[in-house]
């Protein structure tokens, strides 16, 4: 299995963030044509501060992680281990070398969704080898990564951690 981040993954988070930007429009107008007057400061305020925290931030917390981490990352997932290639740098981790892997879930949902615990957009991958370096793999490469671990690397420990952040250090 391959995964690949690409341009098509910063679009489905813009489309998010302008499609709840005419959803909190809407709300607005329909206020206004059901009452018949200008809706009050405080539904504007309320729908501004909504629209920051859910949406605005979560969606720039992704173009920071793409920035910082994911640009030209390739990965190809066996069952031996995984080859991590990111610009013209390629390297391979060896399965037997995994002691754990913690996979750091958010408590953010996706639009009008049930609260569920693994939104596929913000969460990221630790693997921690037995010699304790841990890699990184980030939100942006979806739930695929997510089900090809778990599915590939069944003997492997798994951790589910719940976070509110989605920062990641800048990468050295």
């Amino acid at each position: 299995m391959i995964l690949k981040i690409n341009n098509k993954t910063i679009l489905n988070a813009l489309r998010d963030l302008f499609v709840n930007a005419f959803v909190a429009v809407l709300i607005i107008a329909l206020y206004s044509f059901i009452f018949d007057e200008k809706p009050p400061f405080i539904l504007y305020l309320s729908i501004l501060i909504f629209f920051i925290i859910l949406y605005l931030y979560p969606t720039l917390d992704i173009f920071y992680s793409y920035y910082w981490h994911d640009q030209n990352v390739l990965i190809d997932i066996d069952s031996e281990g995984f080859l991590y290639t990111k610009g013209n740098e390629s390297k391979h981790y060896y399965k037997k070398d995994f002691r754990e892997i913690k996979i750091y879930l958010t408590a953010y949902k996706k639009n009008n969704e049930n609260a569920r615990l693994a939104h596929t957009k913000f969460f990221y991958v630790e693997i921690i080898m037995l010699d304790e370096t841990k890699i990184i793999l980030t939100s942006l490469l979806s739930c695929d990564l997510y089900d090809a671990l778990i599915k590939m690397y069944e003997d492997i420990p798994v951790s589910f951690i719940i976070t509110q952040y989605t920062k990641l250090k800048k990468a050295n």
